[in-house]
């Protein structure tokens, strides 16, 4: 669904879907910084429910906006609490029987990269612990 474009085909008289590419260009993307009151936040996701960031006809009926409240440079590719979100589809790619399961993969994701960093983390611990006891070891051959 995410690669296809709707256009109207004046000789037909009829709406057309076309299959096109996967590329960069079939979603909106936006990424804002130090959005730190109610007031700013608000004005932001105003902008986000009322924009016009979807061009179906071109296939892009996606839009990401990333939104961290803080301000620091150094923490760009995390999101801590109070960190959003903002996605939207364009109707006529995401209806509302869709929400469901959207929401159950999206969950999903999250799930599977938290056990993925839990694993990650356990691992190193693994591996700290193993040469704590190599350096210990008095029986040196």
């Amino acid at each position: 669904v995410l690669c296809t474009a709707v256009r109207f085909n004046p000789q037909r008289n009829q709406i057309e879907q076309y299959i096109q590419a996967a590329t960069h260009e079939i979603y909106s993307f936006q990424h804002s910084r130090g959005i730190s009151t109610s007031e700013e936040l608000d004005r932001l996701l105003t902008k986000e429910s009322i924009g016009k960031f979807f061009d179906f006809e071109k296939g892009k009926v996606l839009r990401c906006h990333i939104v961290q409240r803080r301000n620091d440079n150094n923490t760009e590719s995390l999101l801590y609490e109070n960190d959003i979100i903002a996605l939207s589809f364009h109707h006529i790619a995401f209806d509302n029987s869709s929400l469901m399961a959207f929401i159950k993969a999206f969950k999903q994701i999250d799930l599977a990269n938290k056990q993925q960093s839990i694993l990650s983390i356990l691992q190193y611990i693994d591996f700290a612990l193993y040469e704590q006891a190599l350096l210990a070891d008095t029986n040196i051959d």
